[in-house]
């Protein structure tokens, strides 16, 4: 069974030592809707991505298919968006308990219970970063 993978187009924007940076347009659903040329809620990015380990001979502003697999694209929405509603949620659940039913204090808590989640994330963005690897295609 072959691993499913999301791909992107784009083009190398800077070239290091073992590294190539590529910049992607990313687009929302609003591209396959029939009326995106008309609506103003279009939506569609320039994001930059670093991919290292690289020793190829690409050059600047050659277009290349980037691709990562799937499985790391589930983990990483897991992780910034269910984690943390599930943290906010059960914080929520926990201090109005303990603060018998005060609901400033319990809301208080269960969003600044975010801030040591997404610092612990940052701690362990390097070991992160290798879980979700982008590659070019060759």
């Amino acid at each position: 069974m072959q691993k499913k993978a999301i791909e992107h187009q784009g083009i190398v924007t800077k070239i290091e030592n073992d590294s190539v940076t590529v910049e992607i347009q990313v687009q929302s659903a609003c591209a396959s809707c029939e009326a995106h040329g008309t609506c103003m809620t279009k939506d569609s990015k320039n994001r930059e991505i670093k991919i290292s380990g690289i020793k190829t001979n690409l050059t600047i502003g050659q277009l290349v298919t980037v691709f990562g697999e799937q499985k790391g694209g589930l983990m990483a929405v897991f992780l910034a968006y269910f984690v943390p509603f599930l943290l906010v949620l059960l914080t929520l659940i926990i201090a109005l308990q303990l603060t018998h039913n005060n609901e400033v204090k319990s809301g208080l808590y269960s969003l600044l219970i975010l801030f040591p989640y997404y610092g612990i994330l940052w701690l362990l963005k390097d070991r992160l970063s290798r879980s979700f690897q982008f590659k070019i295609k060759e």
